[in-house]
């Protein structure tokens, strides 16, 4: 499966908004939401712009799917994170992270099997068509 930089971004950009949706924390002030949320919106982005720089290099638009290319690379840069901050925080942030890896790449396989399955049926000409018949 190849991936454009395009859709990898579109997908992790998802993957954001779901990670700062599902974080959101009923007792917290609204205030005390939007400082969770930036945080983990700023660190997610940083993470994936790394791991988009190891998968994609500075010129490539497209990377050929590989599971075990993508964990290599998403641990090397929670490596390099945790070298760096050895905080209860970061362990907790990385394990995040990893899981959203997880999510990115079931959305994206998702995204494919979308696009493989032709489509059997005009769903505008059936709408089309019923409208005909009212």
């Amino acid at each position: 499966m190849i991936i454009t930089k395009k859709e990898f971004k579109d997908a992790v950009k998802k993957v954001i908004i779901e990670a700062v949706k599902e974080t959101r924390n009923p007792n917290f002030t609204e205030e005390e939401n939007k400082v969770a949320d930036k945080k983990i919106a700023t660190g997610m982005t940083e993470f994936y712009s790394k791991l988009i720089v190891k998968l994609y290099g500075q010129d490539n638009e497209e990377w050929i799917y590989n599971k075990e290319e993508a964990f290599d690379n998403a641990n090397t840069i929670l490596n390099e994170r945790m070298a760096n901050n050895d905080a209860i925080e970061t362990i907790f942030e990385n394990l995040a992270y990893t899981a959203s890896v997880l999510r990115l790449f079931a959305m994206l396989k998702e995204n494919e099997q979308e696009e493989t399955v032709p489509k059997e049926f005009d769903v505008e000409e059936i709408l089309k068509e019923a409208k005909e018949r009212e």
